[in-house]
């Protein structure tokens, strides 16, 4: 009786040990964003482009350079490698959208690439909820006329995020993933008024809910 119980024991952790050595593996996926968002902890309500003949940014802000809309669909590409059910690293490029301040006028169209852990928890019905944390190399690429085009810093950021995958049974391959990533960035003010006797900081935070499918080979 008792070698009986050892043998389905053995069994059943060897059994165990291949399912969770068959959830490794290299996936590449795509989504698209369902909402963006950006925050400037106050740079644009606290400055506005200069109409001095120096140039730079100033104080006494209208908001007018303040991002009130962001249009265009953001996407994001993604590949990475789980190394089990639980560890995986990405790669990831994602682009945001278009941002637009209050009068229409087109701001930015922050986009990064980006490293990060995968961390998370795959169950036996196919659901995995996951956070990313990593590096990120980020742009603005913002017009020349914002308060934006005069800062520094802000290359490299924080990018996290959270979210759910499901890999359904019947489709062994393909993997839906909805998630909220960000790209979170410190930069400084460079100019105001033409002069550089001044700078301030200010942390920049660029975020979406994404939609997406993956392929895991």
């Amino acid at each position: 009786m008792i070698k009986n119980s050892i043998s389905i024991l053995i069994t059943t952790l060897a059994f165990s040990g291949f399912t969770f050595a068959n959830e490794n593996g290299a996936y590449i996926g795509g989504s698209l964003s369902l909402k963006s968002n950006f925050t400037d902890s106050g740079l644009s309500e606290d400055y506005q482009v200069s109409n001095n003949s120096s140039g730079g940014i100033e104080y006494n802000n209208d908001s007018s350079s303040a991002v009130d809309d962001v249009t265009g669909i953001g996407f994001s590409l993604y590949a990475g490698y789980y190394v089990n059910r639980v560890y995986g690293i990405e790669l990831g490029y994602t682009q945001y959208g278009d941002l637009k301040n209050n009068r229409g006028e087109k701001t930015l169209s922050p986009a990064s690439f980006s490293i990060s852990n995968n961390l998370g928890w795959t169950f036996s019905n196919g659901l995995r909820p996951f956070v990313l944390i990593g590096l990120s190399a980020f742009q603005l690429h913002e017009s020349s006329d914002s308060v934006y085009d005069e800062i520094s810093g802000g290359g490299v950021g924080i990018h996290y995020g959270a979210g759910l995958e499901y890999q359904p049974t019947f489709i062994p391959h393909l993997t839906a993933r909805l998630f909220y990533q960000a790209d979170l960035s410190f930069v400084e003010v460079e100019t105001i008024g033409g002069y550089t006797d001044y700078s301030d900081a200010y942390t920049l935070n660029t975020s979406a809910i994404m939609l997406g499918m993956a392929y895991k080979f």
